[in-house]
């Protein structure tokens, strides 16, 4: 009975199977037989144990069958779910581990063009051009390109706009104000360390002097013991001193190849705040004779050397073009100028013998307001230099300044047609010869004099006056013109002088001018007369004169230097026989040169200084007390009305 239902079951469960096929569960579950149904219990007790244990064929063949209509369903879900992490987080992050992303793509720049014309474009590099460097930046378009200089991409003409941004601020007005702030500061910890003022209260006893500050030629150990040949005040500034000191022989503690530096001579340039170091200095292989500064730029210095030549300094140049000399003594480093332009190469150009003076032809009172607008923001104007040899041979010399690019290109590329010979290949300023003027060449007994000075006339920059070791003084006139009927001046037939060895021309605006002598005479001239209206010298004195400097601000008195290094002070208004003070300098050091400050502006007159220098190699800068010097320009105008009386009565 049992088989017998056993049979119709399974075909009710083979159509049931195909129904569960089609996914038709519902259907299987109605077709499908209850479990309660199947009476295995009572197939399990009727069987003896033996039957259980050992599963038979049939019950094999239904667990096959239900394992076919059993299917299972997938079912897939995320565990943990995350958004990629962004780009900028991941360098954050591991951009430090050295890792980097790259992609590549082949063969990516093989692109055809099909064109009829290429077009190159160009641009030079400072691989080609070497970078210039700018020293004077005037515009903003040059700071720009001062910055991609430094950078060290300097070009021909780069986009400066794709490299920066406008500043917000005025770039040049900072420069400027940094550079006159630090010169302040500097002067302040100057007068700090001196105890609160530069000038010293140690006047060595001379009558003129209210204090002096000593300049620190000795912190400089390949200037020690050097004699100062030379002293020269810039025009501009009268706290800007010049110092030239003479070659030496006594050995430093330098390199072989900064030996050159002892047989040299080397010129200071100081700021009489800042005494304890010079701003500036420079060296000349000859000896130099005499020097003057630019007349309305202080960077600018001008000297006449012994084997002739002119030589130029430019002093705002860039140092990496110069020298640099190590001093082992002091543990320190100085760069020392080589000159700008120099005459020294060019035969036709330079003098043949010694030049003896040297001056501008310019005065910053001379100047209009239409120079003013064609000057550069420096101060330098093109102005003219004239320089006499011992030989007569006076020359009129151009100074100008290269201002375009072609011409600084040229130059740099070593082009054929730059015929400045003299120029140095970084160098901007540089002089034209304008024309040579003829001299009167003096003989006594078929021995020809030589020329000693030369003084440029204050009221007449052209009225030359030339001094030869004899006693006339010749007249001279640049532009052709000028009073010409007598050739020189001469001392009047009754009279005893010795020969003319220095010039002194007034410094007010009239022609007028002193002429020292070799017997201690000093003559006072004046352009519209050949002998001299009055004639000084100190009966208790052989002396010869070596240099007369005229107060700047007080047109009776001057001062005077002579062969025994004393110094006279004199007034022409109380005595023509006796100096009103004589100073013996030799108990201190034996004085080679003085030279007085300078009073173009208004300010000038406040502070009036002496500078001395010494065959020992020392500069001291004496402030003139009140009784030497005018402050305000009601005296001096009361002192020059009573000096052209005195003169139009002698």
């Amino acid at each position: 009975m049992c088989r017998g239902e056993k049979q119709p079951e399974s075909k009710s469960l083979a159509s049931a199977d195909e129904g569960f096929e089609d996914a038709k569960s519902g259907d299987f579950a109605k077709s499908s037989p209850r479990v309660s149904q199947i009476n295995l219990v009572n197939a399990e007790k009727s069987r003896p144990k033996k039957i259980i244990e050992e599963p038979t064929k049939k019950t094999l063949t239904r667990g096959q069958i239900l394992m076919n209509m059993i299917k299972l369903d997938t079912v897939e879900f995320s565990l943990y779910e995350a958004h990629p992490i962004s780009y900028d987080e991941y360098i954050r992050t591991y951009g430090k581990l050295n890792s980097q992303q790259t992609f590549t793509q082949t063969n990516e720049d093989n692109l055809d063009v099909e064109i009829q014309t290429t077009g190159i474009e160009l641009e030079n590099k400072w691989t080609q051009f070497p970078v210039r460097c700018r020293g004077s930046l005037k515009t903003h378009d040059d700071v720009r390109q001062f910055k991609l200089d430094h950078l060290g991409c300097g070009g021909d003409a780069p986009d400066q706009s794709s490299f920066f941004a406008a500043p917000s601020y005025d770039v040049l007005g900072l420069t400027e104000f940094l550079d006159r702030a630090g010169k302040l500061v500097l002067a302040l910890l100057e007068e700090r360390e001196m105890g609160g003022d530069v000038l010293g209260s140690d006047t060595r006893d001379f009558p003129f002097s209210e204090g002096c500050v000593k300049l620190a030629t000795c912190s400089i150990s390949f200037l020690a013991g050097r004699q100062v040949r030379r002293l020269c005040y810039a025009e501009s500034n009268h706290k800007i001193l010049a110092s030239v000191h003479a070659s030496s022989h006594e050995k430093f503690r330098l390199t072989d190849k900064q030996d050159y530096i002892k047989d040299c001579c080397v010129g200071c340039v100081w700021n009489i705040n800042e005494p304890s170091r010079p701003t500036k200095m420079f060296y000349s292989p000859s000896p130099v004779t005499t020097c003057c500064f630019h007349c309305t730029n202080n960077n600018i210095v001008f000297a006449g050397n012994q084997d002739g030549s002119i030589c130029l300094w430019d002093l705002r140049e860039d140092e990496t073009w110069h020298q640099r000399i190590s001093d082992k003594t002091n543990e320190m480093d100085w760069i020392v100028r080589s000159a700008t332009y120099t005459t020294a190469g060019n035969v036709e150009l330079s003098h043949s013998s010694m030049v003896v003076a040297i001056g501008t032809l310019l005065n910053t009172a001379n100047l209009d307001s239409g120079q003013e607008e064609s000057s550069s923001n420096d101060g330098f104007f093109n102005i003219q230099l004239c320089s006499l040899d011992e030989d007569g041979r006076l020359i009129v010399w151009s100074v100008i300044r290269n201002l375009t690019q072609q011409q600084q290109q040229q130059r740099n590329a070593g082009s054929s047609n730059d015929k400045d010979l003299g120029l140095a290949q970084w160098g901007r300023v540089k002089l034209v010869k304008s024309q040579e003027v003829a001299t009167r060449r003096l003989e006594v007994g078929g021995v020809a004099k030589c020329f000693v000075d030369m003084a440029v006339d204050q009221a007449d920059s052209n009225n030359l006056y030339l001094a030869v070791n004899d006693t006339n003084v010749l007249y001279v006139n640049c532009a052709g013109g000028g009073r010409n009927s007598t050739p020189f001046y001469r001392i009047n037939e009754m009279d005893s002088c010795g020969s003319t060895t220095c010039l002194e021309v007034f410094p007010f605006k009239r022609s007028y001018f002193l002429a020292g002598c070799k017997d201690g005479s000093i003559r006072l001239h004046s352009l519209h007369a050949e002998t001299p209206l009055m004639k000084l010298k100190d009966e208790d004195s052989l002396a010869g004169i070596r240099t007369i400097q005229w107060s700047r601000s007080r047109p009776t008195i001057f001062y005077v230097l002579d062969d025994q290094s004393r110094i006279a002070v004199w007034d022409m208004l109380k005595s023509a026989t006796k100096p009103i003070h004589v100073v013996a300098t030799t108990n201190w050091e034996s004085v080679k040169c003085i030279k007085l400050s300078p009073c173009n502006v208004e300010r000038d007159k406040q502070n009036q200084y002496m500078a001395i220098g010494t065959y020992g190699g020392n500069v001291e800068v004496h402030k003139l007390k009140r009784d030497f010097y005018f402050s305000k320009q009601e005296d001096m105008q009361r002192e020059m009305d009573a000096f052209l009386e005195f003169v139009s009565i002698l």
